[in-house]
């Protein structure tokens, strides 16, 4: 599996991506999660700010959304 993150200005020029092969032997959804945590840090290395994040994984945003902290293997 692999990961990719896209980094765009505020005016939707590609400024960035970032590809790389994700850890094996982790779920879908962690996977998920991971390529969320690689986007974001490279884009805060990178200094790129202000930053907006724009994701299409619905059950990442919900576990995010929630209040109470989650310990679940995922």
């Amino acid at each position: 599996m692999s990961v990719r993150a896209v980094i765009r200005n505020s005016y939707g020029c590609l400024c960035s991506v970032v590809a790389m092969r994700a850890p094996s032997q982790i779920s879908i959804l962690a996977t998920k999660f991971y390529a969320l945590k690689i986007g974001i840090s490279f884009a805060v290395d990178a200094s790129f700010s202000p930053l907006l994040v724009e994701y299409d994984s619905l059950s990442v945003i919900q576990l995010l959304l929630k209040e109470e902290a989650c310990y679940t293997a995922e």
